[in-house]
Parts: structure tokens; C-alpha cells; sequence
């Protein structure tokens, strides 16, 4: 650990495409009941299905009037250390961070991928990278609730590599699909059924919900385009943790305005944000665990140094 640093963030790579890393512990217990504490208390709710909600949350919170101020200093260092682990600092032509809530469904047995698979650009055609924050843990097997990626490839035990669901998320990609549940071509169907039934065979990767948990991955390739692997999905929550349900920080990044359409821009761009810097911020260090292929070490984005100022 690096010296004057209270603890570490260790950032475990566990799959190649999607790129995808995980911090078991990147928020304390505290932390996470604060930001559970601020959606619901100052976060903009709007009811999605049932009991579930989508809180919209302040992108500046240090100009958020009525938000307690260890409340705003709180989410402000979260969302700086996610800047720089993203690779990119926060603009204000993005869309807010979110708390989402899902409740449990009890009662019969139902599919465990109820609202479908999609990626990130399903909406949004210039982002990037996901960031997830899993504030609260669900009790495994019956919560579940966990993020799914049927196409991930990884090694195991985390990984179950399935070709048939990489197959058909290629297949759907290529043919312009975005979403299983909205696909212009039924011809299409068969291979978003062949994606579902990976993710319900927990084929792939499942990230499940874990108080303080990270999980951070890249809907584009090292050129800047799509991965066609980053299908994903949430789990349906069956059992709740100590909140009542799954609750989940969301944040989406997008390539700054300055660089679409500038094909070579976009690729350096993204093969150095793919890339996460080693730095220290507030007494903690955060290291990617393992090799950095194909990387000169620079960061990109200029505060990622060492000590973060």
C-alpha cells in the first residue's frame, strides 16, 4: 500500500470483452448508507414499476441547496475518484448519476431477466463506460439481483464463457439491435431468446449486489466502437438486504462532444480510458490488480497521478 494511504481499492479485471473490472470494496458500509441516505432524502424519485424507483441525483452536489454538507462532500470525493477511474471528468451536458431501487418480487417463480438485455448505447450512441455502485447485499441464492453479462469472456470460476450467447450478441449488434425486448426485425428473435437463455443459464458473468462493490465496464472497444459483448441486464431481486431491496449507484460517461466524429481521436481516447490509472485520493489508493496490455502507463485524464490533487 502506498505510503500515508488509510486503505486500498484493488481493481480486479475479470473479463476481456466487455472490459470489465471490479473493486470489492470501494465505498465503506457508511458511505453506502449515506448515498442511500441522500436519494432518498434529496434525490429527484421517479416511480418506475411497482415499488421500484430511479432517484436522480446532483452532478455538482457541492451546488445542490439543502443537501447536507457531509452529504455533499461525500458524493462529490465519490464522484471524483469515479472521474478519474473512468478516465474522464464529469460535464454538464451528461446525464445525472442515479440511486436505483428495485424490490423484491415474491410469490411465483419468474424469469430471471424480466425487463431483457440491452447495451449502453441503446439510446445514447456516445457512451462509453458504466460505472455501478451496489449499496446494499443481497443474500445469495434467492436475491440474486445481480448485473449480467451473458457474453462476457473471462477465465473461471467467475466466468462461464457460452459461444452460442457471443454468437447471438454479435448477430444482434450487426443487425442493429440495441435491447431484446425492442427488436425492429422478428427474424431476430431466435438469437435474442439464445442471449436470455444464457443469462437465465448464468452463462457469461454475473456481478452480484455486494454493500460497497464497483463494477465498472466499457461498452466500447479499443477503437471506439461498440462492443458487441456488452449485453447486459439486471437480475430480478428476490430477497431483500438490510434496505428493503437492491440499491445501485449508476453512472454513465459519453465521449466529450469535441472528439465524435474524429475516428483516430475516439480510438486514443478510448485505449487510454480503458486503461485505469493508479492514484491516491483521500487516504485511499486505487490499483488496477495485474498487467495493463498494451499500455504506456499514461493516464487520460491530467489529474491522475499518483496523488490525485
Amino acid at each position: 500500500m502506498a505510503m500515508g494511504c488509510e486503505r486500498e481499492c484493488l481493481l480486479v479485471q475479470l473479463s476481456q470483452q466487455p472490459l470489465l473490472f471490479v473493486c470489492q470494496d470501494f465505498l465503506s458500509r457508511r458511505s453506502s448508507s449515506d448515498i442511500i441516505h441522500a436519494a432518498k432524502s434529496f434525490g429527484k424519485a421517479a416511480p418506475v414499476f411497482g415499488e421500484d424507483v430511479k432517484y436522480e441525483m446532483p452532478l455538482w452536489p457541492e451546488e445542490q441547496q439543502g443537501l447536507d454538507q457531509h452529504l455533499r462532500e461525500e458524493l462529490e470525493l465519490v464522484y471524483r475518484r469515479l472521474d478519474l477511474l473512468c478516465g474522464t471528468p464529469r460535464r454538464r451536458d451528461e446525464h445525472p448519476p442515479r440511486v436505483h431501487f428495485q424490490a423484491p418480487r415474491r410469490g411465483a417463480p419468474r424469469p430471471r431477466m424480466p425487463s431483457g438485455l440491452h447495451l449502453d448505447t441503446n439510446g445514447a450512441p456516445h457512451r462509453f463506460v458504466t460505472a455501478l455502485v451496489y449499496l446494499d447485499t443481497l443474500p445469495q441464492p434467492e436475491g440474486d439481483g445481480a448485473t449480467v453479462f451473458p457474453c462476457a469472456s473471462g477465465e473461471p470460476p467467475e466466468v462461464q464463457v457460452s459461444k452460442r450467447a457471443r454468437e447471438a450478441g454479435e448477430v444482434l449488434w450487426r443487425e442493429g439491435g440495441l435491447h431484446t425486448k425492442n427488436l425492429a426485425d422478428p427474424e431476430l428473435e431466435i438469437h435474442a431468446e439464445e442471449l436470455m437463455d444464457g443469462a437465465q443459464a448464468r452463462k457469461g458473468l454475473s456481478v452480484y449486489p455486494e454493500c460497497g462493490k464497483l463494477a465498472l465496464f466499457f461498452s466500447t472497444g479499443d477503437e471506439g466502437d461498440v462492443d458487441p459483448m456488452s449485453w447486459h441486464g439486471g437480475a430480478q431481486v428476490g430477497a431483500a438486504g438490510d434496505h428493503g431491496g437492491k440499491w445501485m449507484l449508476q453512472i454513465f460517461k459519453t465521449i466529450p462532444p469535441e472528439l465524435r466524429g474524429r475516428k483516430e481521436l475516439i480510438s486514443r481516447f478510448c485505449q487510454r480510458c480503458r486503461q485505469p490509472p493508479d492514484f491516491t485520493l483521500d487516504g485511499v489508493y486505487h490499483r488496477q490488480v495485474g498487467a495493463r496490455p498494451g499500455g504506456d502507463g499514461d493516464s487520460a485524464y491530467p489529474c491522475a497521478e499518483k496523488e490525485a490533487r
